[in-house]
């Protein structure tokens, strides 16, 4: 998903992918782009960044009993088994339930049905969280219990943030399901598999950037209704800039623009980082591959949000190549050579 800067009400480069966007950059009113040379927004961009290591950081933490709850056969794995050799058939079926999903989303936001946008996006987002509680509460509550447990909790949390929308509620609301999400398909990959996904979402969102350009659409879309789909970090005050900050003496820059942070940036390099921890994974060499997984993600995060460019870019060749980068370096790093290619 994306980080996106408002402007005085006005959307300034942004698009959205699916389940994934890309972070982006404002403009300022020469039409250069520059996040890190404001330190007011530099403040934001290291706030982001903490949310994506804490995504990581909890869903190396619940791996082990989510794991447990697959091995012992209360749950089955989304995406098949983790321990066969190469890619599985079955990220291809996932991979066409993005993209169908994606299609009705723009489909409704090009009908301006909002009713019909919301409607869609509160049933994803509760079908998300309804299944990660399941699967956590399944070793707690049993098999019978999970599900009414989950769903009751489902329907409160949905209520809470329809009736509450507070920034905050969001975001931490969206670092447990993105953790969760995270998790639940980490552990169901085998390494070739979540790279071969994180290389396929990559090429898309380059697509879907610089050729198609479809997806601006759906992304103003998400920030008009404010839908749950995106972690938000408020304005903050400039006057912690000094008082000699004209933008601030002249009453225009009293507020930085808000920031917004697609999950999908959150969930899918997380998920090479799980299956890259996952000890039953026919791939796994101790923790270092997945430490060199996430490392490699925040380089990509950083180098994103450090450049600068007069127009849009697409995210997730950033956070994604840095992964599987950070990935690979750590899994030689580790003693394994180049026994992933065999």
């Amino acid at each position: 998903m994306c980080i996106i800067n408002l402007q005085k009400n006005r959307l300034i480069h942004t698009r959205f992918i699916g389940i994934s966007n890309c972070p982006r950059h404002a403009s300022n009113s020469t039409g250069r782009i520059g996040m890190i040379e404001n330190r007011n927004i530099r403040k934001p961009v290291l706030i982001m960044l903490a949310i994506l290591i804490a995504v990581q950081i909890l869903a190396i933490a619940i791996t082990p009993p989510i794991n447990e709850v697959f091995e012992n056969g209360n749950a089955s794995r989304p995406l098949g088994n983790n321990s066969s050799p190469g890619i599985s058939f079955d990220i291809l079926i996932f991979l066409f339930v993005i993209l169908v999903y994606t299609v009705i989303m723009i489909q409704a936001v090009r009908l301006k049905n909002a009713r019909l946008l919301n409607g869609l996006i509160l049933l994803s987002m509760g079908i998300c969280i309804c299944y990660v509680l399941i699967i956590n509460l399944m070793e707690m509550a049993g098999a019978d219990m999970a599900p009414l447990i989950a769903l009751i909790a489902t329907v409160a949390i949905l209520l809470l943030m329809k009736t509450y929308p507070k920034w905050y509620i969001i975001d931490l609301i969206c670092i447990l399901v993105c953790a969760g999400i995270g998790t639940i398909y980490g552990i169901s990959m085998n390494i070739p598999t979540a790279i071969f996904f994180l290389i396929v979402m990559a090429v898309y969102d380059i697509i879907s950037v610089y050729k198609t350009r479809h997806m601006e659409l759906l992304a103003q879309a998400m920030v008009s209704i404010k839908a749950p789909l995106i972690f938000v970090l408020p304005g903050l005050s400039n006057r912690s800039a000094g008082k000699n900050n004209n933008s601030a003496q002249s009453g225009e820059g009293k507020m930085n623009y808000p920031l917004f942070l697609g999950l999908g940036d959150a969930i899918i390099p997380t998920m090479l980082v799980v299956s890259a921890y996952n000890p039953t994974s026919l791939y796994y060499m101790g923790p270092i591959p997945a430490l060199g997984a996430m490392i490699g993600t925040y380089v990509g995060f950083i180098i994103l949000m450090t450049a600068l460019s007069d127009r849009m870019h697409a995210g997730l060749p950033f956070l994604n190549g840095g992964a599987i980068i950070g990935y690979l370096l750590a899994y030689i790093i580790s003693g394994s050579g180049f026994s992933l290619l065999r």
